[in-house]
């Protein structure tokens, strides 16, 4: 029921030709479609929004029962959406497409900054903008290794930092 639930919300947030897309993998594992925590390879910790409002993501402790540490990857033409559980926002790219640039969640929309390439869950991935509809070889990283760090977008560089578990 939570998943159904989740499904169309998605589905109000991001079209409902990328919700369907995402509904209809039916070769994909059973956590492609579902919401999971994001999970840092390096650190431990968890993705999380400061607040469940417009914000920028931190990485805090892992909390399984924290709907606001859920997220689900919903496929569109250029990548994924990430959308978040609680809040029902999209992982943002908030600034310029250069090395150093904030990551925030905000309103779901079909800018490329909400965009991201990423193998798809459960794995051990990177997350990559794919702002201008390209591979922009800027990952997703914590700009320091302790809890409450905010997330940017650095030059991809395969390195534990850089590297996500989803759904495992």
């Amino acid at each position: 029921m939570l998943l159904a639930g989740a499904m169309m919300l998605a589905t109000v947030l991001v079209g409902s030709t990328t919700a369907q897309a995402a509904t209809t993998a039916d070769a994909a594992p059973a956590f492609a479609n579902a919401f999971a925590p994001i999970r840092n390879v390096e650190t431990g910790l968890c993705i999380q929004p400061r607040f469940n409002t417009e914000s920028e993501l931190v990485q805090v402790g892992c909390d399984q029962n924290n709907l606001a540490q859920r997220w689900i990857f919903v496929p569109n033409r250029n990548g994924n959406h990430i959308v978040n559980q609680l809040a029902g926002l999209c992982v943002y790219m908030n600034g310029p497409v250069s090395s150093g640039s904030p990551v925030i969640q905000t309103g779901c929309t079909d800018v490329t900054n909400e965009d991201w390439k990423n193998a798809a869950p459960p794995a051990v991935t990177t997350i990559m903008s794919r702002a201008s509809r390209r591979d922009t070889n800027l990952c997703l990283a914590p700009e320091s290794l302790a809890p409450g760090a905010l997330l940017r977008i650095f030059q991809c560089n395969s390195s534990n930092v850089q590297k996500w578990v989803i759904g495992v």
